[in-house]
């Protein structure tokens, strides 16, 4: 079918050009027979006239090849979109089948190429067992993957089955190797899912050092929302309060770390909606509880160990930290409250002077 798309392409590109099959061999240097031959069907371009044929006719080297990329995507979100349906419908065996035939239909798509590998892992004909019944041709395409494909997606997604395979043969060391080839956020769910779920001490670490992390990115998140998301200010703080629950579920027992950082700015990013919004009571408030959690935050020693049970044992460590400021954390921040002009007119307030008074002996040029 390929050599016949090439045929007519030939063919029709010549004729629209108004050449005989002896010019256009002339044109692009090689016999009257070969041309022939190309659009008889009996043979193909070899790989450097490809390129050349595509140049003299003005087109792609795939509308040259009969590559329709348009129709293909559409064929290929086709397919995924049946795949999908028969995973809704817990059609396993009848979804497994299907992507096998459309893997070996298009053997060079990213997207059906993760599918596949994905179906190999779980094989419902294998009871599931898909990771060390393929083991040989999972570890020969993710190689290829892991090596070629510039998809993130699709490589970091070989890298996970390859960890799953050396869990699996009980390689810890060599799946902590492939977890290592992962994105930080990545890492820490590939390593809780190395070990066995319930009592022993490398999952409930690896769980535990999971929560950590999302709690922290999670805090991230709501925290951008409540600075950068057009809303009123009102809506700010909501955000921003739901920041500081997040933080105090986690580290119920006050035991909050790094997250003293996040509580200061957090409630120095409130105090100053109140001071925009003309709420000096809860201005005051905020910014009084925010110079806690900085002051709090340089006083913390060198290490850290959580004693929440949801983080329990996860350690910070300050030398981790790294800051982009010379001076302790409290002189940055009274540094920013002086700058800020949404100040200006209470700086001489009582309730104003008498704040900065409390905290500014705590401020340093060193950490």
């Amino acid at each position: 079918m390929m050599t016949q798309n090439i045929a007519d392409t030939i063919r029709h590109h010549r004729k629209r050009l108004g050449l005989t099959q002896e010019q256009l061999a002339e044109r692009v240097g090689v016999s009257f027979q070969a041309v022939s031959k190309w659009e008889c069907g009996t043979a193909t371009p070899d790989l450097s006239m490809i390129v050349v044929l595509a140049n003299f006719f003005d087109i792609t080297t795939d509308t040259l090849l009969g590559v329709d990329i348009a129709k293909k995507k559409e064929c290929i979100d086709a397919i995924l979109a049946e795949y999908n349906r028969l995973s809704n419908l817990g059609k396993e065996k009848e979804k497994f089948d299907y992507i096998c035939a459309a893997y070996r239909d298009y053997p060079g798509d990213n997207r059906i190429l993760d599918k596949y590998l994905w179906e190999l892992c779980y094989d419902p004909y294998h009871e599931y067992r898909g990771l060390l019944v393929h083991e040989e041709e999972i570890t020969s395409l993710c190689t290829r993957v892991m090596n070629e494909c510039v998809d993130d997606e699709v490589r970091y997604s070989a890298i996970s089955i390859m960890c799953g395979l050396y869990r699996d043969k009980g390689d810890i060391p060599r799946a902590k190797e492939m977890i290592a080839r992962l994105p930080l956020e990545m890492q820490g769910e590939e390593t809780e899912c190395l070990y066995e779920r319930g009592d022993n001490e490398e999952w409930w670490s690896a769980v535990r050092a999971n929560v950590n992390n999302l709690t922290s990115e999670l805090y991230i998140k709501l925290r951008n929302q409540a600075l950068y998301a057009p809303v009123s200010h009102e809506e700010h703080i909501r955000l921003l309060k739901k920041a500081e629950k997040l933080l105090q579920i986690i580290y119920d027992e006050g035991d909050y770390g790094f997250a003293n950082y996040h509580l200061g700015e957090l409630y120095l990013w409130i105090a100053n909606r109140y001071r925009v919004m003309g709420d000096d009571k809860h201005c005051a408030e905020y910014l009084k509880r925010g110079l806690s959690f900085v002051h709090a935050y340089d006083m913390l020693p060198e290490e850290v160990i959580h004693t929440s049970h949801a983080v329990r044992g996860c350690v910070f460590r300050r030398a981790e930290v790294s800051s982009g400021f010379e001076g302790n954390d409290m002189k940055r921040e009274l540094g920013y409250l002086a700058s800020f002009s949404i100040y200006d007119d209470v700086r001489d307030a009582e309730w104003y002077r008498e704040i900065i008074a409390q905290f500014a002996p705590f401020a340093s040029d060193t950490k």
